[in-house]
């Protein structure tokens, strides 16, 4: 299937995409994570978890801490003595058919980011050179950093991989329907096995601006335009983009289950119901946990046709781990 390369898909393949990420505790953030403690690994039964759809959290729950992730400093070496600072000063959007914003374009855009999206309001403290990424693909179909940067806590994640309601989506009722937060009407939100993400702001910047120079991304980006097919996706190993210890920027969890694809099934009836308001105590709540190591995963670049639809252009970008099954965002 061209894996050399890039994955074409056909719009109207019918594909039901998702996302990856592994059970959570309800202290917030895996930021930081303390795993040098003998605290209690469950989800505290007076935090986000329980008052939400469960009796008991541990149903749900297999157990394990998150993996801790790092945060990226501007200044952390990267490849060859060069930092981050060097790749994201570096970064030309055109790579990605985006426009070259000048300073007071950034400006804007970041300032019409936050606003919109409050899951980015962390970028309005971030350096120019950081925000200058995420401007340049504000206002057109990437909804990465909304699904997959550190801004999300573990009960975010928690309500995507069990619940499918989208992080992105601040309409409370709408995200309790599973109501995706960028699709058309009331389409619905998907996620696959697992739900993942990266550490912060600056480690993102870097995927991404990285990325968008990688050939692999290139070529699909740069492929002949020929709707209804696209370029579906492109793996990119995390050392390429991250550095060698770039693994350690990422985290996430997943459904538990010998079969990803009917522990999948099952999760989707299970949210389905509860979109529905229909009684679940007949019903098995998926088990999650998670993700034990990002080394040697990959960062998935997931691409798709522009407003125009004369080009294609990146839709999102999140970390794998190695060996996944099923495709998802």
């Amino acid at each position: 299937m061209g894996s050399d390369r890039y994955v074409y898909l056909d719009d109207d393949a019918g594909v039901d995409g998702g996302v990856d990420l592994r059970a959570l505790t309800d202290r917030g953030s895996d930021h930081g994570s303390d795993h040098g403690s003998d605290r209690d690994t469950r989800p505290d039964r007076r935090g986000p978890l329980s008052g939400l759809y469960y009796d008991d959290p541990d149903d749900i729950f297999v157990g394990g801490l998150p993996v801790e992730r790092r945060r990226m400093g501007l200044d952390e070496e990267l490849a060859d003595g060069l930092t981050a600072r060097h790749f994201l000063e570096r970064f030309d959007p055109r790579l990605a058919n985006r426009p070259d914003l000048d300073p007071d374009g950034v400006a804007t855009r970041i300032a019409d980011q936050t606003r919109e999206q409050p899951r980015l309001a962390q970028l309005a403290g971030q350096e120019r050179c950081v925000q200058r990424v995420y401007a340049a693909f504000g206002g057109g179909a990437f909804h990465g950093p909304e699904r997959h940067e550190g801004s999300l806590d573990d009960t975010d994640h928690l309500l995507r991989l069990v619940e499918r309601q989208d992080p992105a989506q601040f309409d409370e009722a709408r995200r309790e329907k599973g109501i995706d937060a960028f699709k058309k009407g009331n389409g619905k939100h998907v996620c696959a096995e697992s739900s993942t993400s990266i550490a912060d702001a600056v480690a993102y910047a870097v995927a991404l601006a990285r990325g968008v120079d990688h050939p692999k991304v290139r070529a699909a980006l740069e492929a002949r335009h020929d709707p209804p097919k696209r370029p579906y996706y492109v793996h990119v190993p995390i050392v390429d983009l991250l550095g060698e210890n770039g693994h350690e920027f990422c985290g996430g969890y997943q459904l538990v289950g010998e079969d990803p694809r009917e522990a999948i099934k099952q999760r989707d009836m299970w949210a389905k119901a509860g979109w529905k308001g229909k009684p679940r105590d007949d019903m098995c709540p998926p088990q999650t946990e998670p993700i034990t190591t990002f080394r040697d995963g990959v960062i998935e670049f997931r691409i798709g046709h522009n407003a125009a639809r004369d080009s294609y252009e990146l839709i999102s970008m999140f970390p794998r781990p190695r060996k996944e099954a099923p495709r998802g965002e």
